[in-house]
């Protein structure tokens, strides 16, 4: 939504739907900022990630997934340096990453101008849930997206490393 709160409840408000369930919802208080998060933080608390086959093979069940998801995995925590930004059990720090794509959005830098590294960052998303290619990183600017993407797929099918 990335506007000031003010904007954004103006916008909402001018969407019959949205006054007409806020109204039931919170009939004491009606669309507000506190409302608002409220709705937001109720929906999110719903978002919950079903059991994976990565799940299972991780807790040893070597069936679980193919072996150049297997391959893959060994790339992504090596060669690839994935999991130096993607880590953990929902494969994210939670930071700020320039990820090497060239851009007009300013990413973090435009709440914390002050700060160069914050030039281009952008938050770390979650990528345990998506699918292979989907989410692509890369530090190396000289390296088009789709070509990062064609290399890393390619690797996981033949068990080859990835760029350097």
């Amino acid at each position: 939504m990335n506007m000031p709160i003010e904007q954004l409840m103006e916008r909402l408000a001018s969407i019959t739907e949205y006054r007409l369930l806020f109204a039931s919802t919170f009939p004491e208080r009606g669309m507000n900022p506190t409302t608002l998060a409220e709705a937001i933080a109720t929906y999110e608390r719903t978002v919950v990630s079903e059991r994976s086959p990565f799940d299972a093979w991780i807790e040893g069940d070597e069936r679980a997934i193919p072996e150049a998801a297997k391959r893959g995995f060994a790339i992504f925590n090596s060669k690839g340096q994935c999991s130096l930004c993607h880590e953990g059990w929902n494969f994210t720090n939670d930071s700020f990453h320039d990820t090497g794509l060239r851009s007009t959005d300013s990413g973090r830098a435009a709440l914390l101008p002050n700060i160069p590294k914050m030039m281009h960052a952008f938050k770390t998303r979650g990528s345990a849930r998506s699918n292979a290619g989907a989410r692509i990183c890369t530090m190396d600017r000289s390296r088009p997206l789709k070509r990062w993407s064609n290399i890393m797929t390619a690797a996981a099918r033949t068990g080859q490393a990835g760029p350097t």
